[in-house]
């Protein structure tokens, strides 16, 4: 599982880089629901479900949440807010109704990365990563799933508008491990038929 792998070591760079820095604090900003910008230094929790906020070092953090923000941006990474996708929890699934989401491609299809409580152990919680996509047109947000199974099924239909690309995720040519190079196929092939469309319409 080479994207999951690629995944977890995402994760763990990103922990890395707070725990480096004075207070786990990294300098960016965010944008408040007015669409102000605000920066400062900036700690997201560990499931990217909360964002401590402070305008100077030496400042009180303050704590802010999903329905507070609609961006932010820390160091290199860019995270933005996604609401109501199913997670694996025990041997069900939960809805989050609204958390921070890394970005990790923009285009007709936006793919992001979260992290999430998939159980408790003790008075410890497993935490995980996982992967959702979501369509420009539309504000259903669907996570990757990880067995082999499910993702042929859930993703074929998803990219059902790419004969190609469901076709080969039917057959198991493309797997989770080429989700990188589906969403970029997929946004490449769409910015081709968007700028013949155009051109045959006189645009």
């Amino acid at each position: 599982m080479k994207f999951k792998l690629l995944l977890l070591l995402a994760l763990c760079s990103a922990a890395l880089s707070q725990a480096q820095s004075p207070d786990s604090f990294v300098k960016g900003y965010y944008i408040d629901a007015s669409q102000n910008t605000h920066p400062g230094w900036l700690k997201l929790n560990g499931v990217y479900s909360s964002l401590q906020f402070k305008a100077d070092p030496q400042q009180k953090p303050v704590k802010l949440s999903p329905q507070d923000v609609t961006g932010v941006v820390i160091e290199k990474d860019s995270f933005v807010v996604v609401e109501n996708y199913k997670v694996p929890y025990g041997l069900s699934n939960t809805t989050v109704s609204t958390s921070f989401a890394r970005v990790i491609k923009r285009g007709e299809i936006t793919l992001y990365e979260v992290a999430s409580v998939i159980e408790q152990q003790g008075n410890a919680n497993v935490i995980t990563g996982s992967y959702l996509l979501q369509k420009n047109n539309s504000s259903q947000v669907i996570r990757v799933p990880d067995s082999a199974g499910k993702f042929k099924k859930v993703l074929s239909d998803y990219f059902s508008e790419s004969g190609i690309i469901s076709q080969n995720i039917k057959t198991g040519t493309f797997t989770v491990d080429n989700l990188l190079e589906i969403v970029d196929m997929y946004n490449k092939d769409h910015r081709v038929s968007t700028i013949a469309a155009r051109s045959m319409n006189g645009f």
